[in-house]
């Protein structure tokens, strides 16, 4: 009976660690979730307004030209992740269209 229990105990974790298993949508790896990404977001930001409102926190002004430097390069960041995730995505269609193994 207790050699019973252990292996339905096995199986129970193994179920449960599959279940936590979740793939990245920009980079299609598998990790395992065991915190709602909702509860993440929502924690950041909490997180970030208890950095901003810091007295010793500084943010740094839009008319400096290393802050608009670092706005470049982020949009640079994000044109260029936007323009990855529709190429895979466009990979991804061509080879269901014509099922390329």
């Amino acid at each position: 009976m207790l050699i019973g229990l252990k292996n339905i105990a096995k199986v129970v974790t193994v179920a449960l660690v599959l279940q936590g298993c979740a793939t990245v949508p920009l980079t299609g790896r598998r990790q395992l979730s065991l915190v709602d990404e909702s509860a993440i977001q929502k924690e950041a930001v909490l997180a970030y307004q208890q950095f901003l409102s810091d007295p010793s926190t500084k943010v740094v002004s839009n008319q400096n030209s290393q802050a608009q430097m670092v706005q470049r390069v982020g949009n640079r960041i994000a044109q260029a992740v936007t323009q990855f995730v529709l190429l895979q995505e466009q990979a991804f269609s061509s080879r269901v269209l014509f099922y390329i193994p």
